[in-house]
């Protein structure tokens, strides 16, 4: 019904950067190098920490690799997933209702959400911006926390600073790697949350008080108008819903491993905090500080995004709910059973027990911080 009408993307800069950009030819190529890069300086650092074993070694550079580890596997997950998430951006954007399918005050109520949304997700980028501008060595000497200055000191030779610039030149791709995963999830969750919202702005449309002169179960003009409607609903939802089982499919494998690398990374990072802050540099400092929000930024964005999709499918079912059945005839009560048994279980994004939402997140941070007071306790 929808398919011809032009497609309004009200996130379309998440698309700009994380499809178009991410997986343009140069950037794939680029981040190739960079993953052969890091994953060579990674074990060379792990080799170099064996060689020289401490635990003053391990304390002061162990966040670094941690946080490495995290990038090489947001970088080799990108390149995995690349087929998958081109064709099921293609496959749900060809069948996405356009935002104006409900009338002017849905779109409007629908560009107003938007609105507030990319707010956050300006932000989100910027501070991502200035994590990448940040962590660059003309604000300061980076040897306090990254171990390998000296590993190419070591190795290098008179060579080493080829090595040493190159590795720091990559500081907005480390930036970019850092959200890459998560603004891949987010757009196409924001999407489909839309979609949801139409779904069940189109429903409540069939819930608005109507005066007819004669019974209006006779009225066959109107228990066609709402079959159409009901059909055009419960189909649209099919789809959605068969998209974001592939997308939670995507997001299942990258799950056990970045959980527990990301467990991991913040606890690497908040204990590196407590370890060094009271005698570190004020840039390093600030380096923390900044690395510490990305990372909240991070598991936040996760926890919102399987938050929203539990929300807005358990909306669908609650719109339902005020639908006046009463008023329809037999064959429309059927299809809205179909519809409710079809609404009644929210989707989510869950492996082993693992559910990502709001809990989810304050769940890790809790952990987290309570891991990492625990190994500072010890140190």
């Amino acid at each position: 019904m929808f398919k011809k009408r032009k497609f309004d993307d009200r996130f379309i800069v998440f698309k700009k950067i994380f499809f178009e950009f991410a997986y343009s030819k140069e950037m794939k190529i680029y981040n190739m190098i960079c993953l052969v890069f890091h994953s060579f300086s990674f074990v060379l650092q792990v080799y170099f920490i064996v060689q020289n074993f401490s635990v003053e070694l391990i304390t002061r550079y162990g966040c670094i690799l941690a946080v490495f580890l995290y990038l090489i596997a947001a970088m080799s997950f990108a390149i995995f997933i690349e087929k998958q998430v081109k064709m099921l951006e293609v496959e749900t954007t060809s069948f996405f209702w356009p935002i104006d399918c409900c009338g002017p005050q849905v779109k409007k109520l629908i560009y107003d959400r938007s609105a507030r949304i990319n707010i956050l997700n300006y932000f989100t980028l910027a501070w991502f911006t200035l994590f990448g501008i940040i962590m660059l060595p003309v604000w300061g000497d980076q040897s306090e926390w990254f171990l390998c200055i000296q590993v190419f000191q070591q190795y290098f030779g008179s060579c080493w600073k080829l090595f040493y610039y190159f590795y720091f030149s990559t500081c907005p791709m480390i930036a970019f790697t850092a959200f890459r995963l998560p603004g891949l999830m987010l757009y196409g969750i924001l999407h489909i949350d839309l979609q949801l919202v139409l779904i069940y702005q189109k429903i409540a449309q069939l819930s608005a008080r109507r005066i007819f002169s004669e019974n209006i179960v006779d009225n066959a003009h109107y228990q066609k108008t709402v079959f159409r409607k009901l059909k055009l609903c419960i189909s649209h939802h099919v789809k959605l819903k068969t998209c974001l089982r592939k997308l939670i499919e995507l997001i299942q494998m990258a799950m056990p491993v970045f959980i527990f690398v990301g467990a991991v990374c913040s606890i690497a990072v908040l204990f590196f905090l407590l370890y060094v802050f009271s005698s570190s540099s004020h840039i390093l400092k600030i380096r923390l500080a900044i690395s510490v929000v990305s990372n909240v930024l991070i598991v936040y964005t996760f926890s919102a995004a399987g938050q929203a999709i539990a929300d807005e499918t358990s909306h669908v079912f609650d719109t339902l709910m005020t639908c006046p059945w009463n008023a329809w005839n037999n064959k429309n009560r059927k299809v809205l059973l179909i519809i409710m048994s079809n609404t009644l279980r929210p989707l989510t994004f869950t492996l082993a027990g693992i559910t990502l939402n709001y809990k989810f997140g304050l769940t890790m941070i809790r952990i987290s911080y309570t891991y990492a007071l625990i190994l500072y306790n010890l140190n």
